[in-house]
């Protein structure tokens, strides 16, 4: 089964999203960045969905720190946001996001956007 690493610190987001994705993909939680830094280190994900916004250091450092390590570069990472416009999309691929998911998104727009990256 492919693996999931979903770094968001709202929980019922974060639980929301486990559920929608959890009967088609192994889903890891991280609720903050530095737990999802080392989330991605030890299980290498097949996908990193990010919050954009998030306490301590924000989804695009983090990105930067996913996409900067040899050993986790290759993780395509899908940025949430409720940031849409773009400046924050430029941002979001300077720091070499490969896709957005706006908030408020519907069960299946997000399954959608999986669905491009891994497949059913």
């Amino acid at each position: 089964m492919k693996r999931i690493l979903l770094v968001e610190d709202d929980y019922q987001l974060r639980r929301l999203i486990t559920v929608t994705l959890g009967s088609h993909y192994q889903v890891i939680e991280a609720g903050n960045r530095r737990d999802g830094l080392r989330l991605a280190q030890i299980h290498r994900p097949d996908l990193v969905l990010l919050d954009v916004v998030m306490p301590e250091m924000a989804g695009y450092a983090a990105c930067s720190a996913i996409k900067g390590n040899t050993a986790t570069a290759y993780i395509p990472v899908v940025m949430l946001t409720g940031r849409g416009d773009p400046t924050d999309i430029e941002k979001g691929r300077n720091a070499g996001c490969d896709d957005y998911v706006v908030k408020s998104f519907s069960p299946r727009a997000l399954l959608d956007k999986v669905y491009l990256y891994l497949g059913e």
